[in-house]
This record gives C-alpha cells, structure tokens and sequence, in this order.
C-alpha cells in the first residue's frame, strides 16, 4: 500500500516524526538515526514505509535507505520480535553493527539491547545468519574488517579502553571512529583521541 512517503517534517514525538505530505500528517516510527538525521521541524525528508496492520490499527515505521528497511522486515520475521523491539534494535546497532553481531554470533552484543534477551538474540542469529550470508553480507563484506581476528582485536580493544575507565558504550563509539584494519594499538589511540575530542 504506502511503500514510500516524501514530506515536510511538522512535528517530532519520542520514536516518530509525523510528515505532512500534501496536507495529510503521517506519523511514522523511525529509528533513533534517522530522527538525527531527518528530525528537523520544516525541513523536507523521504523515507521508505513498512506499513504494520493489526487487528485494528495500522501503523508506519519508516527507514532512510533499502537497506536498513530490509532488516527492518527480516527482524519482524524472528518469532518473538515486533515492530517496536525491531525499531529498538535498529535504534541501538547501526546497520553494520547489526549485521556483524549476527554473522559473527554475538549474542552479547544483541543482548545489549533493551527487550533482548539470551533466546530472542540466539532466534535472531538461527533465522538471520544465513539470510544475510545469502545475500553476500559475509564478514568479509562488512567495513573491510578481516574475518575472526578483527573481531578478537575488537574485543581486545574494548577491554583495554573498560580498563582505562570508559565504559562499554563509550568505548564502542570511541572504536566507531577507527578504521579497523588498523594495527590494535594504533586503533586503541585513534579511538582515545576520538573519546577526548568529544
């Protein structure tokens, strides 16, 4: 039915903007990413629609790219996930970081996320792991990043910075900022470096 929708941001609400698209609001539920990006009052945006129809309800949910709003459909598919908590982990893990949680089995990663626990992470990784490496997202697709080492030196990483008194969530937007084909020790100062400036 409503597989897209272009428009001028009138109003924002905690999950949702409502885009006024010839004279009809539409309140569509966005990942926290794209209310960063496209949650300015005035301002014209276009997002791709999942449109989600209950028994008596009908409700968008909205992405900023294909991409993101295939993951979007794929997460619904998981026994256990609704919209809301697929919207949730598109909020807490950008599409890349998603993506490698599950190709790599990273069940603490997704547990990360509010409303995730160890079955619903595991049912993620089971239904989703060999979608994604179907489509050609195999770890050697994801940012160039080599396929076990890089993640055992990301683990790595993580710890040294913890020791130094960030916390897990810091330490991952300090390593964020880093490209990660670089040796551990030079991520380890780019990342302390992207941590002091902000």
């Amino acid at each position: 039915m409503i597989a897209r929708l272009s428009g001028t941001v009138v109003a924002l609400e905690e999950g949702a903007l409502i885009l006024d698209v010839a004279g009809v609001g539409y309140r569509v539920h966005v990942p926290s990413g794209v209310l960063a990006d496209h949650g300015r009052l005035g301002e014209a945006a276009t997002l791709l629609i999942h449109l989600h129809l209950r028994e008596n309800e009908m409700e968008l949910y909205g992405a900023a790219d294909a991409p993101t709003l295939a993951i979007f459909k794929q997460l619904l598919s998981v026994s256990g996930i609704g919209p809301k908590l697929a919207l949730a982990v598109l909020s807490a893990l950008n599409l890349d970081s998603l993506r490698r949680a599950i190709l790599t089995e990273d069940l603490a990663r997704l547990k990360e996320v509010s409303g995730i626990g160890h079955k619903t992470a595991a049912r993620i990784v089971l239904d989703l792991k060999s979608r994604l490496e179907a489509d050609g997202f195999g770890l050697e697709a994801l940012s160039g990043a080599a396929p076990r080492q890089g993640f055992a030196e990301d683990a790595e990483a993580l710890e040294a910075l913890q020791a130094l008194g960030y916390s897990r969530a810091e330490a991952r937007r300090g390593l964020a900022a880093v490209d990660p084909g670089l040796p551990l020790e030079t991520r380890l100062v780019a990342a302390l470096r992207a941590l002091a400036s902000g």
